[in-house]
């Protein structure tokens, strides 16, 4: 009888109701990791969306034995210190956007997948499996940002 208590307990059962946590969702789905051509750096591409109320700032991408930066969009691709995201905007990274660039990514090939962290300065770290795509890939993996 008190194992049937406490878990009836540990599901709130004739307590307060829970309150609904609040919304802060800020999310990036769609991540992709474009194989290098030759000696090039890959390319890293991804959906970020603000779900919340605040402004956030993208200020750095990271992958296991890689170096990553963020570029502007063609044809000058700056280098990028941060990418803002507004409160309930979706901000891309894609082929002709903003884009990341990938140095020293080796060992992977396509269909493997592999953590990314995306550093915000308001949510923190959002880690995420990115998807590794070739070339052929990109258009149906992540179309030109318009």
């Amino acid at each position: 009888m008190a194992a049937t208590i406490a878990l009836a307990g540990g599901f709130g059962c004739g307590g307060e109701p829970k309150k609904p946590a609040p919304f802060t969702a800020l999310t990036v789905t769609r991540a992709f990791v474009v194989l290098p051509a030759g000696e090039s750096p890959a390319a890293l591409y991804a959906t970020i969306t603000n779900g919340t109320a605040v402004a956030d700032t993208l200020v750095a991408v990271e992958l296991a034995g890689a170096r990553a930066m963020l570029h502007g969009p063609m044809p000058d691709m700056a280098m990028l210190d941060a990418l803002p995201v507004a409160p309930g905007a979706t901000e891309r990274l894609g082929p002709g956007g903003r884009h990341g660039m990938v140095t020293g990514f080796t060992g992977h090939a396509r269909g493997d997948s592999l953590a990314v962290t995306f550093r915000f300065t308001r949510v923190g770290a959002v880690v995420v499996k990115a998807r590794v795509i070739g070339y052929a890939d990109v258009d149906t993996a992540a179309p030109p940002v318009r």
